[in-house]
């Protein structure tokens, strides 16, 4: 599969997880479960995925584990089941355009590796965030090691001052993602 249709099967991934627990919405968590699906063998196999492989094994992350581990965090959101088709969270969407902007700068196609990186930042961020910036996190354009400063409403690095937010969401997928899959 090309690019493209491994980030469209990403995103199939994750609409199930977000139904399957019960969200309205696909969260950036739903996002990493989902990657972290794409290492099952019956998904291996339609894809290459090496080098998602490689990310999961260098950070020390055994899929299946980190999976159950997540669903267990995320508990169960209550809601039923949406009619038709479930759509990304703003903070999903900004992934995807972090993502994107990662893949740019790097001069690249977009890949599952730029997706999986972007939803750790995103979580990063808004970890530290929530923590009132206390966490520091790592800047996906110049790699420090920093607190995000906050500009506009948007965090950017407090090194390189890149905006480490999303540009805007129209450059990345879809929000709607069909529920019968």
């Amino acid at each position: 599969m090309d690019g493209i249709n491994t980030l469209e099967l990403v995103l199939r991934l994750a609409a199930q997880e977000a139904i399957a627990a019960g969200y309205r919405e696909i969260t950036p968590a739903h996002l990493l479960i989902a990657l972290s699906r794409l290492s099952d063998p019956e998904v291996a196999a339609q894809i290459d995925n090496a080098a998602l492989r490689n990310e999961f094994e260098q950070l020390g992350i055994e899929p299946r584990r980190f999976r159950r581990r997540l669903r267990a965090l995320l508990g169960n959101g209550g809601a039923k089941p949406p009619d038709g088709v479930i759509h990304r969270s703003p903070e999903c969407r900004a992934v995807f355009a972090r993502a994107q902007a990662i893949a740019s700068q790097q001069g690249v196609q977009l890949s599952v590796t730029h997706l999986l990186h972007a939803t750790w930042v995103s979580l990063a961020i808004g970890g530290a965030m929530r923590a009132g910036s206390e966490s520091e996190v790592e800047c996906p354009t110049c790699h420090a090691k920093m607190r995000p400063s906050v500009i506009g409403g948007v965090p950017h690095c407090s090194a390189c001052g890149q905006r480490i937010a999303a540009p805007p969401a129209e450059q990345s997928p879809p929000d709607a993602i069909p529920t019968e899959l």
